[in-house]
C-alpha cells in the first residue's frame, strides 16, 4: 500500500511538473511576436535606404525608415542584425577614441569582421503622384549575388510620415525569409496602414457614389482623401479626378475665328475704241530741167504749171488735212466721252456691291461676338457653379472638423500632500492633451482645391471672369476657407475596478487652425506653440474606495456620448498619450531657440542703442591756427588739430552743459635762443600733441550764437629740424597745458588759445665750438577757425 502512494505521488509529481513546462511553454509562446526559433540561423546587414527627390519636410525620412527597420528586425524575429557603420558608428568611434587598451578585446573585431549572410538595402522616391518605397535583400554568398527577396510598392506621405510603409514592409520581408509571426505581431505590423487601406477603399467607394450622383465636389475631396490614405488607390484617383476635369477643361478658351471677308465683285472694265487717224494727202514734187532752150522754157512753163497745180493741190489737200485733223479729235472725245461713262458705271456697281458684303461682313462678325460672348458668359457659369459647389461642400466639412484628438495618459498619480486624515480622502490626477490628428484631410483639401483652381487658371479667363484670387476671395458666402478656432471639452469619470464611481470632473481645450494662401494656393496649418496639456485633478477621493486598478473612462466630448461620437466619425479619443511627448519638446526646442533669438536681438539693441548714443553724443572738430605776435622765446608758430568730442554742444535750447574731447594734430613753431651777443640761433619744432580737453558751452536757442571755453593739457611730440647749430641732446617729449575761448555758431567756431609749451629736458647744441642750453618754454597765444563735423546731424 505504500508503494502504491509512492508510486501515485510520483506520478503526480510527474504529471505537475509536465503541466508547469507546459503552460511556462504557452507562457513563452504568448509574450514572443513569433513562433520556432525566428530565423535564428539567419544573419543580416542592414543599411538605410538612399532617399532620392523627396521634398525637405521628409529630408530625415531615409534615417528614420532605418530606425525602425532595425527596431522591427529585432523585435519581431531571432535575425541576427548587423547596423549600417556609415549611419551607427558610436561603438567602434568609442573604441578607436583612445581612452582603451589597444589590447582590449572590445578591439580585436576591428577590420575582421565577417560579412552577414544578406544584405538590405533600398530607396525611397517621390514619383507623379505617390511616393515609392524600395527594399531588396540581397545575398552575399560567394558566387551568389542576386537579390533573394525584395518589397516595392507606392505609399502616400502619411505613410512615410507615420512610417507604416517601413511596418508593412518588415511584416512583407520577414514572412519571405521564413520567420513565423503570430497574429498579433502581424496585427501590430499591420497596424495603422491596415486600417488606412481598409478606410481608403471604403472613402473610394463613397467618392464613386458621390461622382455618379453628381456630387463633384464631394467627389473630388473623397478621392485625394483615398489617395492620401492607400497610395495603391491613388490611380485610380488620378484617373477619376482626370474625368471629372474633362467637361471643364473642354470649355472653350478659345474665341470663334472672325469670317473671312468677301471680296467686292469687280466688273469688267469697258472695252475702249482705238482712235485711227486719216493720214494726210502728199504734194507731188517739183519737174526736173534737161538743159535744151525750147525743151527748157516748156520745162519751166510746164513747171511753173506743176507748181501751181501742186500749190492748188496743196491748199486742197491741207484743208482735207485740217479737216481729217478735227474729225479726229472729234472722234477721240467722243471715245473718251464713251470710255468714262462705262468706266463710272463700272465703279458705281462695284461701291454698291462692296457696301453690300461690307454689310454681310459686320452682320457675320457680330454674330461671331455675340457667339463668343454666350459662350464665355455660359464658360463663366460653369465654372462659378464648380467653385460655388466647392465652396458649399468645405463650409459644410470643414465646420463640423475638429482637426484634433483627445489623448491621456492611462495612469494615475496620487498627491500625497492633499491627504486628509480626518476624512480619509486624498486628490488623485492624470495628464491629458489635445494633439493634432494626422494631416492627410488637410492634404486631401488642399490638393482637390489647389489642383481646381490650377484648372481655372489653365483657361486664361479667370481673371476677366473676376475669379482668379480663387479661393482666397470666394464666389459665395460666408468664405469657407477661413482661420478657425474651439474648444474641446470633456466629461471624465474615475471608476475602481467593482466599476464605483470615485470621482468627476470637467476639462477643456482650445484649438486653432489656421488657413493661408500663397501662390501655390491654399494650405493648412496647426500652430503647436499654442496646444498645451494639463492635469486633470480628481479632489477628496475615499482612500478605501481606491483598488488596485482604476479605470479613466472619457464619458462626454463637447456634450454628446463620447464612444458614440467617436465611432460616427466625430472627435477621436485615446490613451496615446506618447503622442504629446514630441508636441512638448518642440515647443521646448523653440521656447530654447525664442529665448536664444530674443537675447541675440537684446545684445543687438544694446548695441545699437550703445552705437546711437555715441553717434549722439559724440563729433568730430578740426581746424586750423596760426601765431599773431612774435614772442622772445619762438619765431613764429601755427598747426592744425582734429579733436573727438564727448557730450557735444546741442543747440535749441539755451544750456550750460559741459564736455570733453580727446585731440591730436600738427603744431609747428620756431624756437629761437641766444647763446651770444651775436645773431639768434633758431630751430623748427614739428609737434604732435595728444591733448585732453574739459569745458563748457553756452549756446542759444538756435544754435546761432554762443560761448565755448575749455581748458586743456597732455604732451607733445616733437621732431627737429635746423641747420644752424648742432644738437647734442633735445627733448622728445614736451609738457603742454593751457586753455581756449570760442565765439561759436551751429558748426563753425572762431577761437583764441593760450598755450605753455615746455620741453620736459633741456636742450643742449653746439655752437662756433661752445656748448650751450635752453630750456625749450613757450608761451604760445594762438588764432583760428574750427568746424564741427556731428556724427549725427541735430
Amino acid at each position: 500500500m505504500k508503494r502504491f502512494g509512492l508510486l501515485l505521488f510520483l506520478f503526480f509529481m510527474l504529471i505537475l511538473s509536465l503541466y508547469a513546462k507546459g503552460n511556462r511553454e504557452h507562457s513563452q509562446t504568448s509574450i514572443s511576436p513569433y513562433t520556432g526559433d525566428g530565423g535564428a540561423n539567419i544573419s543580416i546587414t542592414i543599411k538605410a535606404p538612399v532617399p532620392e527627390r523627396l521634398p525637405p519636410i521628409l529630408a530625415n525620412t531615409h534615417i528614420d525608415s532605418y530606425r525602425r527597420l532595425l527596431d522591427n528586425f529585432l523585435r519581431y524575429s531571432g535575425i541576427t542584425i548587423r547596423p549600417d557603420f556609415d549611419i551607427d558608428p558610436s561603438l567602434y568611434r568609442e573604441v578607436l577614441s583612445g581612452y582603451y587598451d589597444d589590447d582590449d578585446e572590445a578591439g580585436s573585431d576591428l577590420g575582421h569582421l565577417r560579412m552577414t549572410e544578406y544584405l538590405m538595402t533600398g530607396s525611397i522616391s517621390q514619383s507623379p503622384t505617390s511616393y515609392r518605397f524600395y527594399l531588396q535583400v540581397v545575398k552575399t554568398a560567394a558566387n551568389d549575388k542576386s537579390v533573394a527577396f525584395s518589397y516595392e510598392a507606392n505609399c502616400t506621405y502619411s505613410d512615410l510620415s507615420s512610417l507604416s510603409i517601413v511596418n508593412r514592409a518588415s511584416l512583407d520581408l520577414l514572412e519571405k525569409m521564413g520567420v513565423k509571426l503570430t497574429e498579433a505581431a502581424r496585427t501590430e505590423l499591420a497596424g495603422a496602414d491596415a486600417t488606412n487601406r481598409a478606410k481608403g477603399k471604403t472613402v473610394m467607394l463613397d467618392a464613386v457614389a458621390a461622382q455618379k450622383a453628381g456630387n463633384d465636389a464631394e467627389a473630388r475631396f473623397l478621392l485625394n482623401q483615398a489617395a492620401e490614405l492607400d497610395a495603391q488607390l491613388a490611380e485610380e484617383a488620378e484617373r477619376r479626378l482626370s474625368e471629372m476635369g474633362k467637361p471643364l477643361a473642354m470649355l472653350s478658351v478659345e474665341k470663334i475665328l472672325s469670317p473671312t471677308l468677301l471680296p467686292p465683285p469687280q466688273l469688267q472694265a469697258p472695252q475702249l475704241q482705238d482712235f485711227v487717224p486719216i493720214p494726210e494727202t502728199e504734194i507731188p514734187p517739183p519737174a526736173k530741167t534737161t538743159g535744151n532752150l525750147g525743151n527748157d522754157a516748156r520745162a519751166r512753163q510746164q513747171a511753173y504749171e506743176i507748181e501751181r497745180e501742186n500749190a492748188r493741190r496743196k491748199a486742197e489737200v491741207d484743208a482735207e488735212n485740217e479737216r481729217i485733223r478735227e474729225e479726229n479729235a472729234r472722234r477721240k472725245a467722243a471715245v473718251e466721252a464713251e470710255n468714262a461713262r462705262r468706266k463710272a458705271e463700272v465703279d458705281a456697281e462695284n461701291a454698291r456691291r462692296k457696301a453690300e458684303v461690307d454689310a454681310e461682313n459686320e452682320r457675320r462678325k457680330a454674330a461671331v461676338d455675340a457667339e463668343n460672348a454666350a459662350r464665355d458668359a455660359h464658360n463663366k457659369e460653369i465654372w462659378v457653379k464648380a467653385l460655388a459647389d466647392s465652396e458649399g461642400y468645405y463650409r459644410k466639412y470643414l465646420t463640423t472638423l475638429i482637426p484634433f484628438e483627445l489623448v491621456y495618459e492611462n495612469k494615475i498619480d496620487d498627491m500625497p500632500e492633499t491627504q486628509d486624515f480626518e476624512n480619509e480622502t486624498i486628490s488623485v490626477k492624470f495628464n491629458a492633451a489635445l494633439v493634432p490628428v494626422e494631416m492627410g484631410w488637410a492634404r486631401a483639401v488642399e490638393n482637390d482645391v489647389n489642383n481646381l483652381r490650377s484648372q481655372l487658371l489653365a483657361t486664361g479667363r479667370a481673371k476677366a471672369w473676376d475669379i482668379a484670387n480663387w479661393p482666397q476671395i470666394p464666389v459665395t458666402n460666408p468664405a469657407p476657407f477661413v482661420n478657425r478656432s474651439g474648444s474641446v471639452t470633456a466629461d471624465v469619470e474615475l471608476l475602481n475596478d467593482k466599476g464605483k464611481v470615485l470621482g468627476k470632473q470637467t476639462f477643456s481645450f482650445g484649438w486653432n487652425l489656421t488657413t493661408s494662401f500663397s501662390a501655390k494656393g491654399l494650405s493648412f496649418s496647426i500652430n503647436e506653440d499654442k496646444l498645451s496639456s494639463q492635469f486633470v485633478l480628481f479632489k477628496s477621493i475615499n482612500i478605501y474606495d481606491i483598488t488596485e486598478a482604476l479605470q479613466i473612462r472619457i464619458v462626454r466630448i463637447n456634450g454628446q456620448d463620447a464612444e458614440k461620437a467617436a465611432a460616427q466619425g466625430g472627435i477621436q479619443y485615446g490613451t496615446d498619450y506618447q503622442r504629446w511627448k514630441p508636441i512638448e519638446q518642440g515647443q521646448h526646442n523653440r521656447a530654447a531657440l525664442d529665448e536664444k533669438r530674443k537675447a541675440k536681438e537684446e545684445r543687438r539693441y544694446t548695441r545699437e542703442i550703445s552705437r546711437d548714443r555715441f553717434l549722439e553724443n559724440h563729433s568730430i572738430r578740426f581746424g586750423g591756427w596760426g601765431e599773431p605776435r612774435q614772442d622772445s622765446n619762438i619765431g613764429y608758430a601755427g598747426g592744425g588739430a582734429i579733436e573727438l568730442c564727448w557730450l557735444r554742444p546741442n543747440p535749441g535750447a539755451f544750456q550750460f552743459l559741459g564736455y570733453s574731447s580727446l585731440q591730436t594734430g600738427v603744431t609747428i613753431f620756431q624756437d629761437k635762443d641766444e647763446p651770444l651777443s651775436e645773431p639768434i640761433v633758431t630751430k623748427t619744432v614739428i609737434q604732435f600733441p595728444v591733448l585732453g580737453r574739459a569745458g563748457f558751452n553756452m549756446q542759444g536757442t538756435k544754435g546761432t550764437a554762443g560761448i565755448d571755453a575749455s581748458i586743456h593739457g597732455g604732451i607733445g611730440i616733437n621732431l627737429f629740424l635746423t641747420d644752424q647749430i648742432e644738437l647734442l641732446s633735445s627733448s622728445l617729449f614736451s609738457f603742454i597745458v593751457g586753455g581756449e575761448v570760442a565765439w561759436t555758431g551751429r558748426y563753425q567756431s572762431l577761437f583764441i588759445s593760450y598755450q605753455f609749451n615746455r620741453d620736459l629736458t633741456n636742450t643742449e647744441y653746439r655752437l662756433y665750438g661752445e656748448n650751450y642750453s635752453y630750456s625749450g618754454s613757450r608761451n604760445i597765444v594762438g588764432v583760428g577757425l574750427k568746424w564741427l563735423i556731428p556724427f549725427r546731424k541735430y
